[in-house]
């Protein structure tokens, strides 16, 4: 029983929330529900505006959650550093320098929006503890859920720090005699691997899942700005990024999720919808885990296909001319690539491509589904 459905959230005072939970109380509905059903209840009374209660949040059940699930929230952030074992390696921890890293184009606007909200969220913090008196002049009002949701934010603008100086390529020395130019170009180039399409200080790397999930979170508001406005310094980023998506074969399912995903539909939504379409059903912690871990490495996978068909162009030469083949059934040149074609167990390629063999197992489908149609209507007849 999922008792979130029952739960208004427009109510903001905590005996307007106490008095809907006694009446569901009343009415048998808590006594239904499994103890993770009660620990919403719970966290719907605690995050009333006016509730008056020292309140830290805590690690959920023993449940097992996927590790995606997990650091899409900042408990997750919690929960992952304290269960992580101890290596028997050194490996280096990244940091971020803001005298060394000052340089790296975007990094002090990133800066400036982290100090914002530290701010603010220390400001909730110590007015929530105690420990200094709520400033009557500001528009922000502290509430444990304003609390959490400010640290969540400020987590993940800490994370977004690492992924600019991941992409950042140094400049490289000039040894001329002329003094280099010191003024940063306001550009991101572009590479797949160590292939570089475009080079400039910045590079967004389409063969890193990671690029590719970092473009996807934002795809819904960067498409707004960047849709007609080829002046934009991200237009030719995620134009390509759209180009591979729709290169890259998606089951119905995997399609699905990455458009809901795009649109910031929860994943117990993006299981409903799943179940609606007769598909696959996954778990809503595995949702997380396909968004970011399958579909990213698909999109990643269909990039560096991109770039071995236009560095081994058909143009008639022996060494090119056999990294292709031609589908027997629909009779396009396509790369000889495991994308396009699955194997024999010797390794060779299968003649038939992939798209073919999908569509073919889908008429299959479609005609097994008529037959059992047709027996259906004759056994009804007959009856």
């Amino acid at each position: 029983m999922k008792i979130a459905s029952y739960l208004d959230f427009n109510l903001q005072a905590y005996q307007e929330r106490l008095g809907l939970v006694n009446f569901l109380d009343e009415q048998g509905l808590l006594s239904l529900c499994p103890p993770s059903e009660l620990d919403k209840v719970a966290n719907y009374l605690l995050y009333a505006e006016d509730v008056d209660a020292e309140v830290e949040l805590k690690e959920g059940s023993k449940k097992k959650v996927s590790y995606e699930t997990l650091i899409e929230t900042a408990l997750g952030e919690a929960t992952v550093q304290k269960s992580q074992e101890v290596s028997i390696y050194r490996v280096p921890r990244p940091t971020i320098d803001r005298e060394k890293d000052a340089d790296i184009p975007f990094m002090k606007d990133l800066w400036e929006a982290i100090d914002l909200i530290s701010e603010q969220y220390q400001y909730c913090r110590e007015v929530l503890e105690g420990k200094r008196d709520m400033d009557p002049n500001r528009k922000l009002v502290p509430t444990y859920q304003t609390k959490y949701f400010l640290r969540e934010w400020m987590i993940d603008l800490r994370r977004e720090q690492f992924l600019l100086k991941d992409s950042y390529r140094p400049p490289v020395g000039n040894t001329g005699v002329l003094p280099s130019h010191t003024e940063k170009p306001d550009y991101i180039g572009m590479c797949i691997g160590p292939h570089v399409l475009c080079d400039y200080e910045m590079q967004v790397d389409y063969g890193n899942w990671k690029h590719i999930h970092a473009m996807l979170k934002y795809y819904s508001g960067m498409k707004a700005k960047t849709t007609d406005n080829p002046f934009h310094p991200w237009w030719e980023m995620y134009n390509f990024l759209d180009e591979l998506i729709e290169r890259t074969r998606f089951s119905p399912e995997h399609k699905l999720i990455l458009e809901e995903k795009i649109n910031h539909v929860p994943n117990e939504q993006i299981v409903s919808d799943l179940e609606k379409m007769g598909g696959k059903t996954y778990s809503v912690n595995y949702i997380s885990t396909i968004w970011k871990q399958h579909i990213t490495k698909q999109i990643a996978k269909q990039a560096y296909l991109w770039w071995e068909e236009r560095t081994h162009r058909p143009n008639g030469t022996l060494e090119n001319m056999t990294k292709w083949k031609i589908c027997p059934q629909c009779g396009r040149q396509l790369y000889a690539h495991e994308l396009n074609f699955g194997k024999y167990q010797d390794g060779t390629f299968k003649e038939i491509c992939k798209d073919c063999v999908y569509e073919n197992k889908m008429a299959k489908e479609e005609r097994r589904k008529e037959r059992e149609l047709r027996k259906a209507s004759k056994k009804a007849t007959k009856l």
